[in-house]
């Protein structure tokens, strides 16, 4: 997991120095890295199907564990993968990036 904040800096006529703004603070991005593997020393085929299928969701993720819960995130959105092929491996490595997500409520009010 890693964060930074959004920073405005504005130049200062005359001089060297800006001025720093906290805008706010970025989302987290996420790196999940991983493998997936059978008992039976065989390719992990419908695992993997499996795995992409989640990938592809074109929504948000709803996720749950210690480290997600102590930074408050409960919802990711997946950035980008990679299932890169290993020759002669019945093991299949898999990396994710994602960053975090909350959903924002709005509130329309018809004009009158």
């Amino acid at each position: 997991l890693a964060r930074g904040k959004h920073i405005v800096e504005t130049a200062v006529a005359g001089n060297d120095d800006v001025v720093q703004e906290l805008i706010s603070l970025n989302l987290w991005e996420i790196s999940i890295t991983g493998f997936l593997n059978r008992n039976d020393n065989t390719y992990p085929d419908t695992e993997t199907a499996a795995l992409r299928a989640i990938l592809e969701v074109p929504a948000s993720l709803q996720v749950t564990g210690k480290k997600f819960n102590v930074h408050d995130i409960r919802q990711i959105v997946i950035r980008d993968w990679n299932i890169p092929a290993v020759e002669g491996s019945m093991v299949q490595p898999f990396s994710i990036r994602a960053t975090s997500d909350k959903p924002i409520i709005l509130n329309l009010q018809k004009k009158q």
